[in-house]
């Protein structure tokens, strides 16, 4: 009976099912996983999401490569355009890195980075170099202007930001690719827009608590594991 058991265990292992070792198996459950310090046991906990391209399976590859081409000016920029393009990932690299500060509202950024696969579409079908430049030096102008100087440390949520800013990538795919359909799209869109006023109501003092931010991590996993159930 213990070598079934243990073939049981491995087999599980190896198919990435579980994550808890065999001293977890009897913690306590805890915002985000089992607690150490308990004898009740709990069920095995499912893989971890990652809110990113390993989370998507077989599609990891499209997924990846759609970042390539998208975030990464691939698809707007070739051989000759290598000036506009490293200005198109620099401005991207920007905008995510505001973000994840809490210094760029999602809106905004959703916004900017509209804008800036437009300036690369106008481009792909018009080329003009010195204009998509302006464009591109217009554009970073107006981030700039538009982020917060300075957040409090006690308001920061990067971990959330950083979940929020990859779902926002996956919706772009997904709506691109037609791995979602509309109604979905909608779907998705109307939590993150939730979870988004969640956060801000959160935010008003300038501070967030613990139990706030698990709380809002915790929903943002939520929307993730939905959303990749949508995914076809």
């Amino acid at each position: 009976m213990m070598n079934t058991i243990k073939n049981t265990l491995t087999t599980l292992s190896t198919l990435s099912l579980i994550t808890i070792s065999a001293s977890q198996a009897f913690a306590k459950p805890g915002p985000f996983g089992p607690r150490r310090g308990s004898n009740t046991p709990v069920a095995p906990a499912v893989r971890p999401l990652n809110v990113d391209a390993s989370d998507f399976g077989a599609l990891r590859d499209k997924f990846i490569a759609y970042q390539l081409l998208t975030n990464g000016g691939a698809k707007y920029y070739g051989k000759s355009d290598q000036t506009l393009r490293a200005e198109h990932i620099s401005i991207y690299q920007m905008i995510q890195r505001l973000t994840l500060e809490d210094r760029l509202a999602e809106e905004d950024a959703r916004e900017y980075i509209e804008e800036l696969f437009t300036i690369g579409e106008l481009h792909l079908t018009s080329p003009d170099t010195a204009a998509a430049y302006q464009k591109l030096e217009g554009l970073k102008q107006d981030i700039r202007s538009e982020a917060k100087e300075k957040v409090p440390a006690e308001a920061l949520t990067p971990r959330l930001n950083r979940m929020q800013f990859h779902m926002e990538e996956a919706i772009r795919f997904g709506e691109e690719n037609e791995n979602l359909s509309t109604g979905e799209l909608s779907s998705i869109r109307r939590k993150l827009d939730s979870l988004e006023s969640k956060e801000d109501k959160y935010k008003t003092d300038d501070e967030i608590s613990d139990r706030e931010r698990e709380k809002l991590i915790q929903e943002a996993l939520e929307i993730w594991r939905d959303a990749l159930d949508d995914f076809d």
